[in-house]
């Protein structure tokens, strides 16, 4: 079924990664912003770190709100195509 480069460790991933896509699809920013932070220096300190934001700005990207993600966390129109790449990257080295 799966080519022997594509390990159970990916398929995992993938689905962890689809599961995270999918319940961020489902609740938007909005309603994500009424739950309590969960950055260990925002707890404590009550500092902003540079993940900060960035569940918010990715469900705002995901529904391709550009503005809106860019003012939860700039940093999210770089992590996000690296993530992607990081995820679809042993998907082209199976299929050659």
């Amino acid at each position: 079924m799966f080519s022997s480069r594509l390990t159970t460790a990916t398929v995992v991933g993938w689905a962890m990664g689809i599961g995270i896509l999918s319940v961020l699809v489902f609740f938007p920013p909005g309603r994500l912003e009424e739950l309590p932070p969960i950055c260990i220096s925002q707890v404590l300190f009550d500092l902003s770190c540079w993940g900060c934001g960035m569940v918010r700005a990715t469900s705002s990207l995901i529904r391709a709100q550009f503005a809106e993600a860019y003012h939860y966390n700039w940093r999210v129109f770089i992590v996000v195509p690296i993530l992607a790449y990081a995820g679809l990257r042993p998907l082209w080295r199976s299929a050659s």
